[in-house]
C-alpha cells in the first residue's frame, strides 16, 4: 500500500536538493551511469529529433531558465540553445524523471514565453 503523494512544495524541495547536488557534482544519482536516459528517449526521441544530443539536454538541465514539477512528479526544464545548423537561439524543453537526472523527453518549445509564470 502506498502512502500519500508528496505535496507540490515537497516536490519542489526534493527537486531543489537533487538539482543542487547535480550542479555541485556530489549527487550519487549518476554513479555507474554514463548518461541516464529512458528507453523511450533513446529509441524514440533521438530517432525522431536528430538535432538533439544528450549533451545539449544536459546543458539545459544544468542551467535552466525555468523549471517546473509536473503533477506526475516529472520535471520540466527550459533552456536556451543554439543548434549547429541554425544561428537562432531556440528554447529546448527537457523532461526528466523524478530524480531530476534521467532524461525522458526533449523538444524545441515554440510556445514558450519568458514572461509567463
Amino acid at each position: 500500500m502506498r502512502g500519500p503523494s508528496p505535496s507540490r512544495s515537497q516536490k519542489s524541495a526534493i527537486f531543489f536538493v537533487i538539482l543542487t547536488g547535480l550542479l555541485q557534482g556530489d549527487c550519487s544519482l549518476n554513479k555507474g551511469m554514463n548518461r541516464p536516459t529512458t528507453r523511450y528517449f533513446d529509441e524514440q526521441v533521438l530517432r525522431k529529433r536528430p538535432y538533439l544530443t544528450v549533451e545539449l539536454c544536459r546543458a539545459v538541465i544544468a542551467k535552466p531558465i525555468r523549471h517546473e514539477v509536473q503533477p506526475d512528479a516529472r520535471i520540466r526544464h527550459w533552456g536556451e540553445v543554439t543548434l549547429p545548423d541554425d544561428p537562432t537561439t531556440r528554447i529546448l524543453r527537457v523532461v526528466t524523471l523524478e530524480d531530476g537526472a534521467t532524461i525522458h523527453n526533449a523538444f524545441l518549445d515554440r510556445g514558450f514565453r519568458k514572461d509567463a509564470p
